[in-house]
């Protein structure tokens, strides 16, 4: 695929403005009516395709500081098999729109950080330096931040291990229907060393609600359901034989 193609592809679909309208706009330095305009041109939504001109109108946005700019050129210059000086390059504009507080901007250099092999060299891997920039991301919303931080500080990676702050994470995306982070929670509770079974079962219940969790997914949290209902049997088999009550009663009980 093209890289200008690529790129765009990073770009959701922008309004349907008409081209004169925007040419007058990009004319009086509108980057977002630049950025429209070249997605027009390089897929032809309402003029001819030209690859020059879009790439022109993306190049023009670049130039009037605009962070959606630096990002979309800066994910080409570093996802691509560019060179060593392409790929600084494309970092240094990554950082430009993160600078502007762009949540897929940090997200981007954390996935570079914590990547072996990033650029010509591995240089740029820095698991200390991925947990930063997840966690900006994650500030700003980016749920895929909130999981992979969560996860960063339960097993210790690029941080000292924090359960806390790793849970308070994970549970940032657990509520916004974050199915792997959801699982992640039913599991730490369930297999700490000071069980918490019912809010296990609260986690596996969200997985098994939510729309958004596949087959294999249901099936784990269903297993995790079972994993609880055996703990509590257990936990009310062991109070039972602790209370000295006649085994015929502890029956009726039990039904």
């Amino acid at each position: 695929m093209h890289r200008l193609v690529w790129i765009m592809w990073c770009l959701p679909l922008l309004a349907n403005g008409q081209v004169s309208d925007l040419q007058q706009s990009a004319a009086k330095g509108d980057a977002k009516a630049m950025l429209e305009l070249s997605e027009k041109y390089l897929f032809g939504f309402g003029v001819a395709e030209n690859e020059d001109s879009a790439a022109y109108w993306l190049n023009t946005a670049l130039a009037t500081g605009d962070p959606e700019a630096a990002y979309l050129i800066g994910v080409l210059k570093t996802g691509m098999d560019l060179s060593a000086s392409d790929f600084k390059e494309g970092i240094t504009l990554l950082e430009q729109a993160a600078e502007k507080e762009l949540p897929s901007a940090y997200w981007t250099l954390s996935e570079i950080y914590r990547t072996i092999g990033s650029g010509s060299t591995d240089r740029y891997y820095d698991l200390t330096k991925a947990l930063d920039l997840a966690e900006k991301a994650a500030e700003l919303g980016i749920v895929e931040a909130m999981r992979y931080s969560g996860n960063a500080y339960m097993a210790g990676s690029g941080t000292e291990p924090n359960d806390s702050i790793g849970i308070v994470w994970l549970e940032k995306a657990g509520f916004k229907d974050d199915v792997e982070s959801q699982l992640a929670l039913g599991n730490h509770y369930i297999s700490r060393t000071s069980p918490q079974p019912f809010v296990a079962l609260t986690w596996y219940r969200a997985v098994n609600d939510n729309r958004r969790a596949n087959a294999d997914q249901r099936s784990l949290a269903k297993i995790g359901v079972h994993e609880v209902d055996h703990m509590l049997r257990e936990v009310q088999n062991h109070a039972f034989r602790a209370s000295g009550l006649p085994e015929a009663f502890q029956y009726q009980i039990r039904k």
